[in-house]
């Protein structure tokens, strides 16, 4: 007897949520306020003299992630890491001791089903009384928070809300692997820790100030100013930019910026040609970071020097994650 065949169900796209942070061949360095780069070749050889008995070495310092970072031969230890730490900390003859550490990974996760009201009924929850309540519960270890969680409230009319976490994890998600699915006590209610999708966005370039690359792999020949996207780096804008170094043969005699003084001239983006710095998270391509076709678009309309070589890097990318998706919904054959 011949038997109708029925098509096998289309694969589920298993949600990855876990994003590898930067190279671990280095350590970064909050301090406070930041030293002048004029100091980067003593912290390199304090730290690697710290170092002497083993094989590890800094190789160069950098401005950073808010902060100063050493790049290393290898991986630090923790023991190398306290090291550095008290290095640094006696060359820039700081009080309290400085935080290092190193790059991590991140994972975006998400608890379902919360109730959005408080005891009462009708305060909402707020993202403080959320941190608090997962600081109290069993699972308190676990939920290393790299930043705020984010309260959500599912429909206008839902007394129940979503909260979007991220964490700081290893490159293969082991925090999140033990979190998900796991629940924890919110109030009266059960609430479960699912997988979120993650959305790395976009890198910008700290050297060259152009969307579509790391820093790492940039190319251009040289580092670019932000505030004007001259041949300089920031730090040098005052000497090296037209606006600021004054032309005494022009008519009238232009005045250099005093020193010490900030840039009082307007800046230019390099990205979207505004008025802010390539810097500043107020430009369009900012906050669109997380949209691939919006950036490829913008590149391919805005142009400009080298853009065709990010613009094709996003858009190899855009195309890559649009193949990946539309799998989960062909049939097998």
């Amino acid at each position: 007897m011949h038997q109708a065949s029925v098509p096998p169900a289309a694969s589920k796209r298993k949600i990855k949520s876990t994003i590898a942070g930067p190279s671990r061949r280095q350590v970064l360095v909050r301090v406070s306020p930041l030293p002048s780069s004029s100091t980067f070749p003593a912290l390199v050889g304090a730290a690697n003299r710290t170092l002497s008995k083993g094989d590890l070495r800094v190789d160069s310092c950098a401005f950073a992630y808010g902060g100063v970072t050493l790049l290393t031969s290898r991986v630090a230890s923790q023991d190398e890491i306290g090291l550095i730490s008290s290095a640094v900390q006696r060359l820039l003859s700081l009080s309290e001791p400085v935080e290092a550490a190193l790059p991590r990974s991140r994972s975006f996760l998400k608890i379902v089903d919360v109730p959005f009201f408080q005891g009462d009924g009708v305060t909402p929850i707020t993202p403080a009384l959320v941190k608090e309540t997962m600081g109290k519960s069993h699972m308190a270890p676990s939920f290393t928070l790299a930043n705020t969680p984010r309260v959500m409230r599912n429909s206008r009319r839902a007394d129940t809300a979503t909260v979007w976490f991220d964490i700081l994890d290893s490159q293969s998600g082991a925090t999140a692997k033990c979190l998900i699915g796991a629940s924890f006590q919110f109030g009266p209610v059960a609430c479960f820790v699912r997988a979120a999708r993650s959305h790395s966005g976009v890198p910008l370039c700290q050297r060259c100030w152009r969307w579509g690359h790391s820093t790492r792999a940039c190319r251009a020949q040289a580092p670019k100013c932000p505030r004007c996207a001259g041949p300089h780096t920031e730090a040098g804008h005052r000497l090296h930019a037209p606006c600021c170094r004054g032309n005494p043969k022009a008519t009238p005699p232009q005045d250099p910026t005093p020193e010490g003084a900030p840039c009082p001239h307007a800046p230019c983006c390099l990205n979207c040609k505004g008025e802010h710095s390539a810097s500043d998270k107020q430009c369009p391509y900012w906050r669109h970071r997380f949209d691939r076709p919006w950036l490829a678009q913008r590149f391919s309309r805005d142009g400009g020097s080298g853009a065709e070589v990010f613009f094709d890097a996003i858009s190899e990318k855009t195309a890559k994650s649009r193949q990946e998706s539309g799998k989960a919904f062909r049939w097998r054959r």
